[in-house]
């Protein structure tokens, strides 16, 4: 099941802005190659 999620906004404890961008990257653990596949 998928679930499309449009204009959801993502905020902090103090409802400040969530960035995650700033978080180092850490292994997934998926073991074959990922496909993302956009949404028409």
């Amino acid at each position: 099941m998928r679930k499309a999620f449009h204009e959801i906004n993502f905020v902090n404890i103090d409802y400040q802005p969530f960035d995650a961008s700033v978080w180092p990257a850490h292994p997934s653990g998926l073991l074959g190659p990922v496909e993302l596949i956009p949404i028409r």
